[in-house]
């Protein structure tokens, strides 16, 4: 070989050039005629991408920022990234991303009506307490979804907006619950209002939701918002308070939902047919009792002119469905 610094041709190449004493094995630079400098390897690439992981993960240490990582590295042929805490993540589920919570109130642009999320549950109904009627009965648990209810009975004031003639016995004023009303009145009602907003759905409460709804939840509470008698004249107008009239919405206390008046002031239509029999083999999830489209309908809460023992939430009457039932007024439901 000939010499890289001399030129003198070397017959038995040494570690050296026995000429001018240059080792032969130094790093000569391109232009000279020496072997090019190499460019940083994999090695020196893929521990800067680790280091890049590591600041990425110290500083925002956020599940986001690791699957990122993850994703481009995948891209350049990695498969792991190493968690800060020594695991590596498993991607998260579509199920498990968390869904936007829904509104604790809504209020209806065409009455003004205002309504309260209540979220959904399983519970004891009927007759908890074991002192009811037989309609009451068997106790079975029954689970229902969420759903927006109306924080008052329906006004006289918001049925006069949508329906043009107030039918109620007691005309006291907009605040004041509509009563004397059919359960086909509140029908048309409930499609005026539809056609007015039609964004949403509304229609009537199934029983397994008023009595939900009525106990805060499913609470044990006899009546909406107490379990205890002595404390009723402050949730309900009946019998005993009421002075012989309705009274205007929300002026007694609220249970534990935010609901005023489920107990007392005006009985309350609900959806189901009237059935003695219908908790015998009732359905676990959302029941509803549908004995056919002629039986009477289920009115639910009591009235100012009734006794404790009707204002109970587990209580049940019932009406022929165009009946024009004295104290009789309603609350919807708005479905999420």
């Amino acid at each position: 070989m000939n010499c890289p610094n001399c030129g003198n041709f070397i017959r038995n190449p040494l570690n050296y050039c026995p000429y001018c004493r240059q080792p032969l094995n130094a790093v000569v630079p391109p232009l000279l005629g020496g072997r090019p400098k190499r460019k940083p390897g994999r090695k020196v690439m893929l521990a800067l991408i680790l280091l890049f992981i590591a600041v990425a993960v110290y500083y925002y240490k956020g599940q986001e920022v690791r699957t990122f990582v993850e994703a481009m590295l995948s891209r350049a042929g990695k498969t792991k990234v190493p968690d800060n805490r020594g695991s590596v993540p498993a991607p998260a589920a579509q199920n498990d991303i968390p869904l936007p919570k829904s509104p604790a109130k809504y209020t209806d642009p065409a009455t003004g009506m205002e309504f309260v999320f209540i979220p959904g549950g399983c519970y004891s109904m009927g007759d908890i307490y074991g002192d009811g009627d037989a309609d009451e009965k068997p106790v079975h648990e029954v689970c229902v979804n969420d759903f927006y209810m109306s924080k008052y009975e329906v006004t006289q004031g918001q049925w006069v907006s949508l329906m043009g003639k107030n039918p109620s016995s007691f005309k006291e004023g907009k605040s004041y619950p509509v009563e004397n009303i059919s359960w086909q009145n509140t029908q048309n009602f409930i499609t005026a209002l539809e056609k007015k907003n039609s964004a949403y759905r509304f229609r009537l409460p199934t029983e397994a939701e008023w009595e939900y709804a009525c106990r805060s939840g499913g609470k044990k509470e006899k009546w909406a918002g107490t379990g205890n008698e002595t404390a009723l004249g402050e949730y309900a107008w009946f019998g005993s308070n009421s002075g012989g009239r309705p009274h205007a919405a929300g002026k007694a206390k609220p249970n534990g939902q935010g609901l005023y008046d489920m107990s007392g002031n005006v009985w309350e239509w609900v959806e189901d047919d009237y059935a003695p029999d219908c908790y015998q083999n009732q359905e676990k999830d959302n029941p509803i009792c549908i004995r056919g489209r002629g039986s009477n309908r289920v009115i639910r809460g009591g009235s100012w002119n009734l006794s404790a023992r009707f204002a109970r939430c587990s209580a049940r009457s019932s009406a022929k469905p165009s009946e024009i039932a004295y104290s009789a007024g309603f609350r919807l439901v708005r479905e999420k």
